[in-house]
């Protein structure tokens, strides 16, 4: 049996999420990040995170609870035993967070991201999207390697 590449398990990835349409319970956008440093780093403890939100009312009542996204998906980041880095350098695999501006309406919403080879691939409720690197204008402001 030959052992998948980062590639294609990354696509296997990216496809299985494509595939869920249970967004809040199964493949919200942290946990579509969980469910790949998992699959990468079998010690990571993803049982924790399964089944704590159920839609958008929970996910901003554990947000709030845990200091925000940028803290908790940091905390998380380095219980995996994750390196900061910068969103220049990022690799296949690497996981972010990324900022986009919410219109017409003021503030922004932040998504989990990864890195694939030419894009950064972020869930939505409606499924996976792949935002290409040369075109965006917003890269993550937060990276880890995984």
């Amino acid at each position: 049996m030959t052992s998948l590449s980062r590639s294609e398990r990354l696509a296997e990835h990216l496809d299985e999420a494509e595939a869920d349409a249970r967004f809040w319970e199964n493949s919200h956008c942290l946990l579509f990040l969980a469910r790949w440093v998992a699959r990468e780093h079998p010690d990571f403890d993803l049982e924790r995170h399964l089944g704590r939100c159920v839609g958008p009312v929970s996910a901003m009542r554990i947000l709030r609870r845990e200091g925000g996204i940028d803290a908790f998906v940091s905390r998380e980041a380095a219980r995996a035993g994750l390196a900061r880095i910068d969103a220049s350098s990022a690799q296949i695999g690497d996981i972010g967070l990324i900022r986009a501006p919410r219109n017409p309406r003021p503030g922004h919403l932040t998504f989990g991201c990864i890195r694939t080879s030419e894009r950064w691939a972020i869930r939505a409720l409606d499924g996976v999207v792949r935002l290409h690197v040369e075109t965006i204008r917003m890269q993550p402001h937060l990276v880890w390697r995984v």
